[in-house]
């Protein structure tokens, strides 16, 4: 597929809010990418403007055409499992809260805690 299937008025409209004011990026990427395709954009061109592979612009595109709008959103559960659980995501902020400036002392105090290892790859603010 080189280009989407002409867009109606309703679809213009809907893409071009998407775009401009979904919450995540990604998804608002792919909105605009639609529209850059209806616009005869070349994929090419649309995968440089975001500097990803061809492929994955198409990838997008035949989702759009086969799904419509829920195309251009990911399907829960891609990705990494979380390491933790609700109640310890709780702890773990009420922990970081009470000295934001000290992370390091704050991981020591979430794994004596809730007795966790978090590796400072894991942890992601050491």
């Amino acid at each position: 597929m080189l280009f989407v299937s002409p867009l109606n008025n309703i679809e213009k409209i809907s893409l071009q809010e998407i775009s401009k004011n979904h919450p995540l990026s990604w998804v608002r990427i792919r909105a605009n990418s639609v529209l850059m395709s209806a616009e005869k954009i070349p994929l090419q061109k649309i995968a440089s403007i975001y500097n990803i592979q061809r492929q994955t612009v198409s990838i997008w595109l035949k989702n759009w055409e086969d799904k419509g709008i829920c195309g251009l959103i990911d399907k829960p559960g891609r990705g990494r499992p979380k390491k933790t659980t609700s109640k310890e995501d709780k702890e773990i902020i009420k922990i970081v809260k009470k000295s934001p400036r000290s992370l390091k002392n704050s991981l020591v105090e979430i794994e004596k805690s809730l007795g966790i290892k978090l590796s400072k790859s894991t942890a992601g603010f050491v």
